[in-house]
Formats: structure tokens, sequence, C-alpha cells
């Protein structure tokens, strides 16, 4: 969606104008930020940090966090492989969220 967008601003605008640069450049951006490599990447990431936290006696209402963490990578793996790589990145950049808030709490980060 966001290439066709970036397509049709090129054709109906002359992109020597600074606005329409900047948001073909935004438009760029966004497209990098949801590849399938880029989501492999932070699903990988996310991964080796719910180990760091896996044998931690968490409060009952932390477990539900980090059950919802592990739910939202569940999700971004399921919208990954059908190829819908915006709500799989969403997915994933929400359980990094939550599962940072309990890393926080424990002071991991």
């Amino acid at each position: 969606m966001i290439w066709t967008i970036r397509h049709k601003l090129k054709k109906l605008f002359d992109v020597k104008n600074v606005w329409i640069k900047l948001l073909i450049f935004f438009c760029d951006i966004m497209n990098e930020l949801e590849t399938k490599e880029k989501i492999e990447i932070d699903i990988s990431k996310l991964e080796r940090n719910l180990k760091e936290v896996e044998n931690i006696d968490f409060t009952p209402l932390e477990k539900e966090v980090y059950s919802r963490a592990i739910d939202y990578k569940n999700d971004s793996k399921y919208y990954l492989e059908k190829e819908d790589f915006r709500t799989a990145f969403g997915c994933i950049e929400y359980s990094h969220g939550l599962l940072d808030a309990l890393r926080m709490i424990y002071e991991i980060i």
C-alpha cells in the first residue's frame, strides 16, 4: 500500500516540492520497517529476551503480561506466514513492549 501511495504521489506532483519529497521519504522508511527479514530478526530478538526472564517467579499479573507477550509473538509468526507484514510488525513490536516492561521491573534493562 505504501509503495502505491508513493507511486501515485510521484505521478501527481512534481517531486521537486520539499513536502512531497519528505512524504515519499517517510513512505520508503515505513516500507523498510515492515520487511519479512526485519520481522524475523525482531522475533529472534524477542525469543532471546524471553529466555532472560523465563525463570523469574512472576506475580500473577506479571505472568499475564508475560503470557500476552508470548501470544503476540505467536500472532506475529502467524501473520508473517500469511505475508501480512504490517500486522506481523505491529504484533512483534507490541510483544517487545510488554516484555520490556517486565525486564525493566526486574532491572534487566
